[in-house]
């Protein structure tokens, strides 16, 4: 099965195309009095990361960010029909609404990019997604084993996907909460020394920067909550990783954004495992609106959900 991608460009001075993602074999299940089974999404913010450019573009070297509004997603009833049984059963045993909701728009969002991963030889619904020992999801060895990795923020959920690439990502939002006791507990000292020498208005969104590279990093090398954030040391101005556990041999690359949800302000790293080659295309994808226009507008490091210019967004 063969996915359509209809692209069409937003103007003439280099903004982004817009590609509309369509399953004809959904099309053919629905009239167009039915209801969508899944999610369109339109594409944004596009980059070459690494250091070849001219080699990113070959098979394998594509790397994609997909972003959509939680409630977006829960509100359509019919976009739970892509799911596999076992995984609304698991959905049904959730008693928090917040909670449901996240794993709902997570799961919708994970078979939609999985799919177009792989040009559509797969559809949405006829990905096996099973649990490992841990609990976290794992694509059945009979498939495809693409790269993919989850991060939810009230309102937003985020998906990075590439067939190749190792990937780890996380959004998280920005409070003002950034206390003391948090940067002590988990920054090491050159971070706590970066911090306190800027201005502490900016504190709370620079910690939260700092804490989303951490969690990508640590998704990424399969380290997740085993390890002290504070012996994990980035740089702000490079992205750089500069000291903390790294596995031998793996080049990681990282790149971070805004996000923001009406004044709701948000921030996502992502990080890249370029070991096996050494550029790759960043691609975000953005869930489309009811007359089919983007939900987001990106710029490099800037999401902006639902507004053009909301207050504080407007940051390098």
């Amino acid at each position: 099965m063969q996915c359509e991608y209809n692209a069409q460009s937003t103007s003439s001075k280099g903004d982004a195309s817009v590609a509309k993602l369509k399953c004809p074999a959904c099309a053919q299940r629905s009239s167009a009095s039915e209801p969508r089974q899944q999610p369109s999404f339109v594409k944004g913010w596009c980059k070459t990361v690494g250091t070849a450019p001219f080699e990113a573009a070959a098979v394998g070297g594509r790397v994609e960010v997909w972003l959509a509004p939680v409630q977006g997603i829960a509100d359509h009833s019919n976009y739970r029909e892509i799911l596999s049984a076992s995984e609304l059963l698991a959905l049904d045993q959730i008693s928090s609404p917040l909670l449901h909701d996240r794993k709902l728009a997570g799961r919708v969002v994970l078979r939609t990019a999985l799919s177009r991963a792989v040009d559509g030889r797969i559809s949405p619904r006829d990905w096996r997604i099973q649990p490992d020992a841990n609990g976290r999801p794992r694509i059945a060895k009979s498939m495809p084993q693409l790269h993919f990795s989850i991060s939810y923020a009230e309102p937003v959920v985020g998906v990075a996907v590439s067939e190749r690439l190792p990937v780890g990502i996380d959004v998280e939002t920005v409070e003002d909460t950034s206390t003391e006791d948090l940067i002590s507990t988990f920054c090491c000292p050159c971070e706590q020394s970066s911090l306190h020498a800027g201005a502490a208005s900016q504190n709370s969104r620079d910690f939260v920067r700092l804490w989303t590279l951490k969690e990508a990093y640590t998704k990424l090398v399969g380290l997740g909550l085993g390890i002290d954030f504070d012996s994990i040391g980035f740089s702000l101005d490079s992205l750089n990783l500069l000291h903390g556990v790294r596995p031998q041999d793996r080049n990681i690359h990282f790149e971070t954004m805004w996000v923001t949800s009406g004044r709701i302000l948000h921030h996502l790293a992502i990080a890249i495992d370029l070991s096996a080659r050494a550029s790759a295309d960043l691609q975000v994808m953005t869930m489309a609106d009811a007359d089919g226009g983007a939900t987001a507008f990106q710029v490099p490091n800037v999401n902006i959900f639902g507004q053009s210019n909301p207050q504080g967004t407007n940051r390098p």
